[in-house]
């Protein structure tokens, strides 16, 4: 995958919506592995949506990449903010709930 690629199209796909949308989830659940690289595009994603009013939600790391993200300061602060589900189903749920009150995102 090539990870300038894909940001761009997260770029576009968030500029071309109206109303602009709260959140952007990646489910990344069919790598079997992520590199420190596509990691750090997380981070420049979530900088690049944060002041348009929306956050970057991570679904479905695999196992060996959650050792590596442990690693970095945002694992920690985004997973007690509940930006790092184990399935897309999940963060859906999550936000659906949020939207209508539920959890405070």
């Amino acid at each position: 995958m090539n990870v300038r690629r894909v940001q761009d199209q997260i770029h576009e796909a968030f500029e071309s919506r109206e109303p602009k949308p709260q959140v952007g989830l990646v489910d990344i659940g069919a790598t079997g592995d992520t590199s420190v690289t596509v990691i750090d595009a997380w981070v420049e994603i979530d900088q690049y949506l944060a002041p348009r009013g929306a956050r970057l939600w991570v679904a479905a790391i695999p196992p060996r990449t959650v050792e590596k993200v442990k690693r970095i300061d945002i694992y920690r602060e985004w997973l007690d903010a509940g930006r790092i589900h184990p399935s897309a189903r999940v963060a859906v749920d999550r936000f659906e709930s949020a939207r209508s009150g539920g959890i405070q995102s």
